[in-house]
C-alpha cells in the first residue's frame, strides 16, 4: 500500500520544461495565489483520507460514539483549512474518481447538538483521546488541528502526537497500538484492493472493522465475473462501512496542477500519471 506520505514527500514539486512549456505539479494548495500567472487545474487524486479509529479500543468500540464524531466533523472546514478548499468531501472510502462502483452517499450534515447530547447521554463528556499524526505531510497536521479545534466544541480534548512515517507504519499500521489516528489511504484501480482492507481476514486491516455481512459482499464480488453483480456488491459494501462508521471518511485531497495559460488538453488519471501527448495550445 502506498499512503499520502509517498504523495506529498517522494513525489515533490516538479518543474518540466517541455517544448518550453512551464508545467508544474503537486502544488501546495495554500501556494496558490502565488500562482496567479498560471492556470491551475485540479481533480480527485483517488485518495481517502481518515480519521481511523481503532474500533477494539474504548471508547471507540461503541457505534454510536463513532457516530458522534462524525457528526462532530464539518469535512468541508477540514478541507479549507488543509487543502485551502481543493479537496472533495468523501462518505466511504473510495474516491469520486472510482465513479463506476461509488456508492452514492447521502451528503452528510455536521450536528454538533446531535454529536454532544449522544456523548452526554453516555455520560462520556468531558472526553479526552489521543490523535497520532503522521509528521510525513503538512496535510495531516492541518487535518488533525482542524479536527481538535471542532471536537473542543462539544467538550472533547484531543492530544496530537506526532510520529515519525516508520513508527506511524509499525505502530498503527502494523501493530494496531492506537486508538486514533490519520491515515492516508492510496486508491486502486480495482475496487477490491480498495475496499478489501475492512475485510476481518485483511492483515493490515489496523481499524478491527469486522463485519460478516461485509466480508461476504467483498468475497462474492471478488469471485464472480458478473460486473453488475460486483458493482452492486462493492455498493452496497461502501454502504456498510458508511452505517457502521468503520472510520471518519473526510476527503480526497486534490491533485493541483499549474500550467502556462493556453495550454489544453491534459487529462487526471485516477494513478500518478502524467501524459504529455495530449497538450496543445488553443488557436
Amino acid at each position: 500500500n502506498s499512503y499520502l506520505a509517498h504523495s506529498f514527500t517522494i513525489m515533490k514539486i516538479l518543474v518540466f520544461l517541455w517544448m518550453g512549456i512551464n508545467f508544474l505539479t503537486n502544488i501546495d494548495p495554500k501556494r496558490i495565489p502565488e500562482l496567479d500567472k498560471y492556470q491551475i487545474l485540479n481533480s480527485p487524486s483517488n485518495l481517502s483520507l481518515i480519521l481511523a479509529l481503532n474500533l477494539k479500543e474504548k471508547p471507540f468500540d461503541d457505534i454510536e460514539v463513532r457516530k458522534a464524531i462524525n457528526l462532530a466533523i464539518d469535512k468541508n472546514k477540514v478541507i479549507q483549512l488543509a487543502m485551502n478548499g481543493k479537496g472533495t468531501p468523501i462518505y466511504t472510502n473510495m474516491s469520486p474518481v472510482m465513479s463506476k462502483f461509488l456508492w452514492n452517499a447521502p451528503e452528510e450534515q455536521a450536528n454538533l447538538e446531535k454529536a454532544k447530547q449522544i456523548l452526554e447521554e453516555k455520560k462520556l463528556l468531558p472526553m479526552k483521546f489521543t490523535l497520532k499524526v503522521p509528521n510525513s505531510s503538512k496535510i495531516y497536521l492541518d487535518t488533525a488541528q482542524s479536527i481538535k479545534e471542532q471536537l473542543k466544541d462539544i467538550g472533547i480534548t484531543v492530544n496530537l502526537e506526532m510520529i515519525e512515517w516508520a513508527t506511524w507504519l509499525s505502530d498503527v499500521y502494523t501493530n494496531k497500538k492506537y486508538v486514533a489516528s490519520l491515515a492516508g489511504l492510496s486508491g486502486k484501480m480495482e475496487p477490491d484492493a480498495i475496499l478489501r482492507r475492512y475485510t476481518s481476514t485483511y492483515a493490515k486491516n489496523f481499524t478491527n472493522f469486522n463485519n460478516a455481512r461485509y466480508d461476504a459482499l467483498i468475497e462474492e464480488a471478488k469471485r464472480t465475473s458478473n460486473e453488475a453483480k460486483q458493482v452492486e456488491n462493492y455498493k452496497e459494501a461502501q454502504k456498510i462501512l458508511a452505517e457502521e462508521q468503520a472510520a471518519i471518511f473526510l476527503m480526497d485531497p486534490n491533485t493541483i496542477i499549474a500550467t502556462e495559460k493556453g495550454l489544453e488538453g491534459f487529462e487526471f488519471y485516477p494513478l500518478p500519471y502524467l501524459n504529455f501527448a495530449k497538450l496543445y495550445f488553443k488557436k
